[in-house]
């Protein structure tokens, strides 16, 4: 959309502030709890009755006590923090930009470089927008600096990771396992190498989308068309026009 455009001509352009956020931050707990708890295996088991082998979660994790490593701090992130802390996790973050003590004091989280967020978290999860600058921000070296016990979870962009290097780590168990909601082809296809392995979670580009979600969508919609029908600036302008 040609944002830029709109505010040559001083027409201002607004998203919905964020509204799926809390959608997304609630998705990105539930990869990680499947993760631990192999759940979509577990459901196999019970509703074929092929309990035979249980080895009674002596293969499953508590996310109690474990460190979560945030890679971008913006309203999902801090939104992830905030809900994890019934978990009685440590939270750290990476982001180009520290927030400001307050902030960090708020969510209980810490900020850390890169590096030691990816050498000593448990499950690390990123959510950075797609660019030039993060693409492949998970790449060969990362897997290597991460624990053996490490979980990886994507809700933001596929192209935050590189593919060939998570399939890789994944097959020869270099880490646990990983939860995504993001693909680098949309609808995924059949028996996808990454997405049929046993340590995997996937889910269909839902993280965003609940009922109550599109509600609170359109409340903002209806509230920006109220203001600017009282002549009162928009809420949530990007273009900065």
């Amino acid at each position: 959309f040609n944002t830029a455009g709109c505010a040559k001509f001083g027409i201002a352009v607004a998203n919905n502030g964020g509204a799926n956020a809390c959608s997304v931050a609630e998705h990105t707990v539930l990869l990680m709890l499947a993760v631990y708890k192999k759940l979509p295996d577990s459901h196999h088991r019970t509703v074929t009755g092929t309990w035979a082998g249980n080895n009674h979660g002596l293969d499953m994790f508590l996310l109690h006590g474990k460190r979560l490593g945030l890679v971008g701090f913006g309203n999902i992130g801090r939104q992830v923090a905030r809900k994890v802390s019934g978990f009685d996790m440590e939270v750290v973050y990476f982001d180009k930009n520290r927030t400001d003590e307050q902030t960090e004091k708020k969510h209980k989280a810490r900020f850390v470089d890169l590096d030691t967020l990816l050498k000593t978290s448990d499950i690390i999860s990123l959510h950075l927008h797609s660019t030039e600058q993060t693409k492949n921000i998970i790449d060969k070296s990362a897997f290597l600096k991460m624990k053996s016990n490490a979980v990886i979870i994507n809700v933001s962009r596929a192209a935050l990771v590189d593919q060939d290097a998570l399939f890789e780590a994944l097959k020869t168990k270099k880490i646990h396992g990983a939860g995504f909601d993001v693909y680098p082809q949309e609808p995924t296809t059949p028996n996808d190498p990454i997405l049929i392995l046993p340590n995997v979670v996937a889910t269909p580009h839902m993280a965003g989308s609940t009922y109550d979600t599109y509600i609170m969508v359109m409340e903002r919609i209806l509230e920006n068309f109220r203001r600017v029908g009282r002549k009162e600036e928009p809420l949530w302008i990007i273009n900065n026009q």
